[in-house]
Formats: structure tokens, sequence, C-alpha cells
């Protein structure tokens, strides 16, 4: 294990609400950066003007000390680091996209941000803002928020992403292996209900931190497992699972690649 978790599992109850709602948030003028020629990345788009589909309009950040033990430690980001942080996913995006509101009444707020046919048509990519604004102990310097990019157009894959983040901030550090199960599927287009964690592919290096005023934030990209591939991960470590030849991270109706034997394992 080249330096990544072997256990950090995480079950959650449930990853969907009923009462998720569209929100709006605050949103500067977009830009986008340029992309690597023939990259997948997030920035292959070419500038648009950016809208946001709401059905209900969100208050600027409260001041107001946040209740709850899963805000344990929290701090209400200023209205600069949300649109700084709003600004530069939106930027790489360069397209419209739907705000769902996680926040409790009371909570600092999580946002997910969806965008369809990023980074290519028939795609969904969403990123939290909210996971970073949780404390947890492991975090010395840059904080994380999470992504999720696959060949979908079901925003359960948003609504999951979400969830995720909401119910285990301040409890799961998100490294680099850490992993996420669900109780039923996460769409209704696979039959995955498990994640974990890794660098980001559909981005440029560059392009997976942001600076807030009070520490960077670093984008990391929960991948969709099997459930057997998460049991596996927890028990042997991530990289077999980075070995895999033919691996396609965006595909959900993929195989299974639990039963597959490491590389340099011995056959029977």
């Amino acid at each position: 294990c080249r330096g990544y978790r072997k256990v950090g599992a995480h079950q959650l109850d449930t990853h969907q609400r009923s009462n998720l709602v569209y929100s709006d948030v605050p949103r500067p003028s977009p830009g986008v950066p340029g992309a690597r020629s023939g990259s997948k990345s997030m920035a292959t788009k070419k500038k648009t003007p950016v809208k946001t589909a709401t059905t209900k309009k969100a208050a600027a950040p409260s001041k107001a000390a946040p209740k709850g033990k899963a805000a344990k430690g929290a701090k209400a980001p200023s209205v600069s680091d949300v649109q700084r942080f709003i600004e530069h996913i939106d930027g790489l995006a360069g397209t419209d996209r739907k705000v769902y509101d996680f926040s409790e009444e009371g909570d600092v707020p999580l946002y997910v941000m969806a965008y369809d046919d990023v980074p290519e048509k028939g795609y969904i990519t969403a990123v939290t803002f909210g996971l970073s604004l949780v404390p947890h102990k492991e975090w010395k310097k840059a904080r994380p928020e999470l992504l999720v990019s696959v060949k979908d157009k079901d925003h359960s894959w948003a609504k999951a992403l979400g969830e995720v983040a909401y119910q285990l901030r301040g409890k799961c550090p998100f490294v680099f292996g850490d992993t996420v199960g669900l109780e039923t599927n996460i769409a209704k287009n696979t039959k995955m209900s498990s994640f974990v964690a890794f660098a980001p592919i559909v981005l440029d290096r560059k392009d997976t931190v942001v600076p807030l005023s009070s520490y960077p934030v670093e984008l990391r990209q929960l991948y969709p497992l099997y459930t057997g591939e998460r049991v596996r991960i927890d028990n042997e470590g991530l990289d077999w699972f980075l070995e895999v030849d033919g691996l396609n991270p965006h595909d959900v109706k993929r195989k299974d690649f639990s039963e597959t034997a490491a590389k340099g394992a011995a056959k029977p």
C-alpha cells in the first residue's frame, strides 16, 4: 500500500432525503480556464454564460453559531469565500448548474452543484461546498471538497454526493482510499452502492486547489464501486483497484472487478 489508507470505511443508513430542495447561492460572472488539448477535463467546454436552475433562494451564509453535533467546531464561510469557490467551479464547467441545499436549520451550509453534460454529453459532474466547513483532526493544511463525475444523467449521483458529505463531515477525512457504503444502489442505472476517494481525473492538477481566506480547499473525487470492490479495498488497500486493466471509472455499468486477481499474483 503506497501511502493509501487500508481501512477508512463508512456505512450510511441512507443516501437520499425526501426534503431536498433546489436553492440558489451567490454566483459571480464565470470565466473558463483553458484545458489541455484532448483532455477530458471539466475545462473542455467553451466559455458560456452560466445560469442557475432553482426553486428556492437560499439566504446569505449565516454568522450565527451552528447547531447540532454534525457541525461541532464549524465556522460559517464568508460570502467572498463562497463566491470564490463557486466562481472557480462554474468557470471550469462553463455551463448551467443546479444547486442542491442539504443544510439543516442552524447548520453551516452544505451545497451540491450539479452540471449536466460535463465533461462530455451524457455525463453528470457534481461538486460539494460545505464539507470543509466542519474541521477534522487529520486536516492540517488543505481541507477537501468532493466531486463525482459519471456517464449518467441521473441526479441521484449529486444527491448521494451531498448526503455522503453532510452525514460524514467532521467524521471522515476523505483521504485517498477512504470508502463509503450506501444501503441502496446509488442510481437507477447502476448496481453500485459505494464510493472510494482519490485524486480527480477530470481536472488538471492546478485546478484541484481553491485558495480561500482561511485555508486552501482541495477537490477529491469519489469513484463509484460495487460492494465487493469496497470490501476488498477495505481489506487489501487501494493499489489493486488502481492497477485494474480496462477500468473506466466513469462507466456506471462496468463489470465488477472485486474478483480480479492482483498483478503479479500466482495463478491457481
